[in-house]
């Protein structure tokens, strides 16, 4: 037997066995996984406790190569891998849009070069396609341990070399890691999830645990027995807790990444007790483990791609079905492909020289894709009109995350004669603003736009979103600073105030709330929170009429419960909508419009607290977007040739030109060009 063979542990893959399930269950959206995300964590301990066990011994041994460190992990890592990225290439290939295709090509191309988590956490922003939509989406955490198997073999020669303490350098490096994991989660919760430098403390525990093992090993100095019988249960109880009690609210990773990890870093250290060898040791949990590489990388391109082609969220049910089947693909990709591969006795040149050339051809696959421009001679000529209809948004005038300042350059604002308008908001606002610009110049008044994401304009009044701890301040402080630039500016008579504002209703769940500039992060009920929307609307038309302007407040657009974009994609592309009938999802609507049943917001809270400020202030106009787009029990979210819908709640430029044409706004608008003509006739 190898003395890598006298090592295995089979209590290390039960534990892996653990840390696949749960996020495969959460994945799936089964009850008693809200926290199955942490499985990932798991993963990483595992990963820096084998690595550091084998490279530490190797350096110690005085037969550490690089080229059969870096061959062992291509021949782990990249079989599986690339048979699953030629089945998604082909795929989409099938049932993509053409922006589908183009996110998809670059994330695979990302993924290939080792920087995915990268290219995911640079792709995201307001208006990026949801991550159950990616299907390559699973392979941030894949790039992450690449990247840190790059790093940690220098590290550890470096130590060696200038006879450093092997153990409190890796604590140093771990405690940084994790003191910088903390301070980004509260600023940039999306950096310290997907970025190197926040999640290598994880893998650094998993390391400090193979380094103290080799050094009991040397001393045979072992941990006493009821010790190990501690650390089991200790670790076990940690381990549930995080995979139990965590969900989307928990501010992660962060300080709270230490449960799963500290968890997952005890059940290793518990060798041989009895949680190890009755539950970590169980057959069958060993068995998943075992798969699991596999399971990780089948389960989600599975349940990504039938969320894609679905047009609104598949059932749990579905979701098990594809886990099941991904269950099998993953036992036949162990068998198949990762055993063979794994155990090949090419040499080691010859093994990187082989997965060089293969992974040289799976970038050309993507980089054609890429140039290709998302291939849209593979889809029906009418859709690719349609799709062309609407851009992915890029509005220069809408501020981002972590944006305060206003924009008024000539792109924001254009014209300053008496009589000119501004729009002020969120992206709901930011997504009329076209039409608005245009129609303001079709009147011959001036326009400026002043809009923020998930930030209404509320006097007073901002948006807390636990995913972005400094959004509401950083809300507060453009809010101030739009609606005083508004209030003073005497050419402004018209103020058009539009938003989504019954985000924080939608996700009270999520931990979201409306609070007041003053305690932007304190606690609210959702009832104060409510009542925080109504003082702030009151507040901002006091604040305009009393500064003698003209206020439109235009209640939300009406939004579905299906994606609009991908009703119609499922409905003309034939194999994707072949896909979604097969899962029992068939595209929403008729292609063009959807029954009124299908809007989520028909009569929600916010709609009645603007219905009452019309009523509180009858000299403003209100404006409802559904009096244009709904009429006899239907809604349209298409034209012929034009989507109106960027996603289920966005209007496109074409929807906010057709949302616009109503009589009140009309007759405002000229009446505000006709007003300077009346004043100078006096």
């Amino acid at each position: 037997m190898s003395k890598l063979a006298s090592n295995y542990r089979s209590d290390i893959d039960g534990l892996r066995g653990i840390a696949v399930l749960c996020v495969v269950l959460f994945h799936a959206g089964v009850g008693g996984f809200s926290g199955g995300f942490v499985g990932v964590d798991i993963f990483f301990v595992i990963s820096g406790y084998l690595i550091c066990s084998i490279i530490q011994r190797e350096i110690e041994e005085q037969r550490f190569s690089y080229a059969k460190f870096y061959a062992r992990r291509a021949r782990r890592i990249l079989p599986a891998l690339f048979a699953v990225l030629l089945v998604c290439f082909v795929a989409a290939v099938l049932v993509m849009t053409v922006a589908e295709m183009q996110d998809f090509s670059k994330s695979a191309v990302a993924n290939i070069g080792a920087v995915s988590n990268i290219y995911f956490w640079k792709s995201a922003n307001y208006f990026s396609t949801s991550a159950e939509l990616k299907p390559l989406m699973m392979t941030w955490s894949l790039s992450v341990e690449e990247q840190f198997y790059l790093f940690f073999p220098p590290v550890l020669l470096l130590i060696r070399r200038y006879k450093w303490n092997t153990g409190l350098a890796l604590a140093a490096l771990t405690a940084a890691s994790l003191l910088a994991s903390v301070w980004m989660t509260s600023r940039n919760p999306s950096t310290a999830f997907f970025l190197l430098p926040a999640r290598a403390w994880e893998l650094g525990v998993g390391a400090l645990l193979a380094h103290y093992d080799s050094r009991a090993a040397l001393t045979r100095h072992a941990l006493p027995a009821w010790v190990k019988q501690a650390l089991g249960v200790a670790g076990l109880l940690a381990v549930v807790a995080a995979i139990t009690m965590f969900d989307g609210t928990t501010a992660f990773p962060g300080i709270a990444a230490a449960l799963p990890v500290f968890g997952a870093a005890m059940l290793i250290a518990a060798n041989g007790s009895l949680v190890n060898r009755v539950i970590l040791g169980n057959k069958a949990l060993v068995f998943v483990g075992l798969v699991s590489y596999s399971l990780y990388l089948w389960h989600w391109p599975m349940l990504s791609f039938a969320r894609l082609v679905a047009d609104r969220p598949i059932s749990v049910n579905t979701a098990l079905v594809l886990v099941a089947l991904s269950f099998l693909l993953a036992i036949a990709s162990w068998r198949f492909v990762e055993q063979p591969f794994r155990t090949t006795r090419a040499g080691d040149a010859r093994t990187l020289w082989r997965y060089g050339a293969a992974t040289a051809a799976m970038l050309a696959i993507g980089v054609g894709l890429i140039a290709g421009r998302g291939w849209p001679q593979r889809l029906p000529d009418d859709f690719v009109a349609i799709e062309r209809s609407a851009p992915i948004p890029g509005d220069p005038c809408l501020a981002g995350y972590g944006q305060t300042a206003l924009n008024l350059s000539p792109a924001c604002v254009t014209g300053t004669a008496p009589g000119s308008m501004a729009l002020i908001g969120d992206s709901h606002a930011a997504a009329i603003g076209g039409g608005l610009r245009a129609m303001a110049a079709q009147y011959g008044i001036g326009f400026t736009q002043l809009t923020k994401a998930s930030c209404p304009a509320l006097k007073g009044v901002t948006r807390h979103m636990l995913n972005q701890p400094l959004h509401a301040r950083e809300c507060a402080s453009f809010n101030q600073a739009a609606l005083a630039k508004v209030r003073d500016d005497p050419a402004i008579k018209t103020v058009v105030m539009a938003g989504y504002w019954s985000a924080p209703f939608a996700q009270e769940a999520a931990g979201q709330r409306f609070t007041l500039d003053e305690r932007p992060d304190a606690d609210v009920t959702p009832e104060q929170s409510r009542q925080y929307l109504r003082q702030g609307l009151a507040a901002t038309v006091d604040m305009m009429t009393a500064a003698g302007k003209t206020v439109l407040l235009v209640k939300d657009v009406p939004m579905f419960n299906f994606d609009p974009v991908r009703a119609v994609a499922a409905a003309l592309i034939p194999a994707r909508k072949a896909m979604a009938t097969a899962l029992g999802m068939p595209p929403s609507g008729d292609g063009h419009t959807a029954d009124d049943s299908l809007v989520t917001n028909k009569a929600d809270m916010a709609s009645a607290y603007i219905d009452d400020i019309g009523r509180r202030y009858p000299h403003i106009t209100l404006v409802d977007p559904a009096a244009t787009l709904c009429a006899a029990g239907r809604c349209s979210y298409s034209g012929r040739a034009d989507l109106y819908y960027v996603d289920f709640q966005h209007l496109t430029a074409v929807g906010g030109r057709v949302m616009l044409n109503q009589p009140a706004i009309v007759t405002l608008l000229a009446g505000q060009r006709d007003a300077p003509a009346r004043m100078s006739s006096r």
